[in-house]
């Protein structure tokens, strides 16, 4: 409980969770995005998904229409990508409520992988980021270039 109020203090600017010395880790609502972008059948994916398990937050800035989760990933093995995924990045979809296009998508995760390592989360909203991202669901894969 005290660390909902924790994070969602920081999500509006009022706390710096790094500045007090906190470890932050993944939120559930991370977890899920990463979960359900990487839940593809390639091997890439599955490569992916193993380096989930090592990854440490280093940062996560909030924007007001969305958010940047920043990791690290000690020994982790950079995963070779598919030359046709060169240039896109995992993803998935969701809805909210409160989201303007909520019911249609209006809610995105994108994940982004530098030198074959799982390097950022970034979620989008298509208004305000919403502030009860429990309402957050229906959470699917982007299937753009499978």
């Amino acid at each position: 409980m005290l660390w909902t109020v924790f994070h969602e203090l920081a999500a509006l600017g009022k706390l710096d969770l790094e500045s007090m010395g906190v470890v932050m880790q993944l939120t559930e609502l991370e977890r899920q995005a990463i979960d359900v972008a990487l839940s593809g059948p390639d091997e890439w994916s599955r490569q992916l998904r193993e380096q989930v398990k090592k990854l440490e937050v280093q940062d996560r800035k909030y924007t007001g229409f969305g958010f940047y989760t920043r990791f690290g990933c000690e020994n982790c093995t950079p995963v070779v990508l598919p030359e046709r995924l060169k240039y896109w990045h995992p993803g998935a979809w969701a809805t909210h409520p409160d989201v303007q296009n909520g019911a249609d998508g209006g809610v995105a995760f994108t994940l982004h992988i530098k030198d074959g390592i799982l390097f950022q989360l970034e979620g989008a909203s298509t208004t305000s980021w919403p502030v009860e991202e429990s309402k957050i669901g229906n959470l699917t894969r982007d299937e753009s270039e499978d």
